[in-house]
């Protein structure tokens, strides 16, 4: 009796998290909530009004964004340059965000 083709599990977990991670990485922002679909949440420790403006509420939402995907960026950002091309082509843009901001991984 012939033997299955076993197929080769990949590491689908660290996949999952890459995927997440792109739309940040790409556009240095999470408009479709890529990563809270990955558990990853971000809030702002401390928020403000503007004296000119009081019923503006500031925060420092995107210092901690910013913080967040740097941490990932030097984890996953060398596979995901090494996926890049195929990814640029969806997103039709030459470098991500996170190249650009915070050079090679």
């Amino acid at each position: 009796m012939p033997r299955l083709a076993r197929r080769r599990r990949r590491n689908t977990e660290s996949q999952r998290e890459l995927e997440g991670w792109a739309e940040a990485f790409t556009w240095g922002t999470d408009f479709f909530h890529g990563l809270w679909s990955i558990g990853v949440t971000i809030e702002a420790t401390k928020t403000w009004r503007d004296p000119q403006y009081p019923a503006m509420q500031h925060s420092n939402y995107n210092e901690v964004f910013r913080d967040k995907v740097r941490e990932a960026w030097g984890r996953l950002g060398a596979e995901f340059m090494r996926q890049w091309p195929a990814i640029g082509t969806d997103y039709n843009r030459e470098t991500p965000w996170a190249m650009t901001e915070f050079g090679q991984p």
